[in-house]
């Protein structure tokens, strides 16, 4: 398979679950006894060994220069983002709003929430890539762009199943299908 984003030979596998985010909400693992986090997909529920686990993993669809450099700021926009959500979980439930300006600063917020879109815009193409199927070129092309405009829509929702298990901390880890 070739990396989605560049056509090099991919060589590594995006998380579908931020390694980080697994390790800040459940710790570096192994997640067994107390610990153990559990992973649902399609109704069948395993247990996640780990915040490296192939379970949270796309296939190998990025090549290391993709995955490692290039895509480098949107990963640390979505980092800072979900600090945030994270840290003020009960006020963004509570208000269902979350204004990038006060996510990343009044002067940073029009960059990283670019950067935080282009996030998304990776995993989505790793998702249809591990699926074989094509990333729209609008969407490739993106990418390295400071302005665009594209048909791709990124909302979020409070998930209300997700808020009957006391917050994130106690939150199984679950990727459903993407519907198109």
């Amino acid at each position: 398979m070739d990396c989605w984003m560049c056509d090099a030979p991919a060589d590594t596998a995006e998380h579908k679950i931020k390694k980080s985010l697994l390790v800040k909400i459940h710790g570096n693992g192994p997640y067994t006894g107390a610990n153990a986090v559990s992973h649902v997909r399609d109704g069948e529920v395993r247990n996640l060994q780990g915040p490296g686990s192939e379970l949270v993993k796309y296939r190998k669809c990025l090549c290391s220069s993709c995955n490692n450099d290039r895509s480098q700021p949107f990963d640390r926009a979505y980092d800072e983002f979900f600090q945030y959500v994270i840290s003020r979980e009960a006020e963004i439930v509570e208000r269902r709003v979350i204004d990038f300006a006060d996510v990343y600063g009044a002067s940073s917020f029009p960059r990283e929430q670019t950067n935080l879109y282009k996030y998304f815009v990776k995993l989505f193409g790793c998702d249809l890539s591990s699926h074989c199927l094509p990333v729209p070129q609008d969407l490739k092309q993106l990418l390295d762009e400071q302005h665009f405009k594209t048909r791709l829509r990124v909302t979020f929702a409070v998930n209300e199943d997700k808020l009957l298990f006391g917050g994130a901390q106690h939150c199984p880890v679950g990727i459903g299908e993407m519907n198109f």
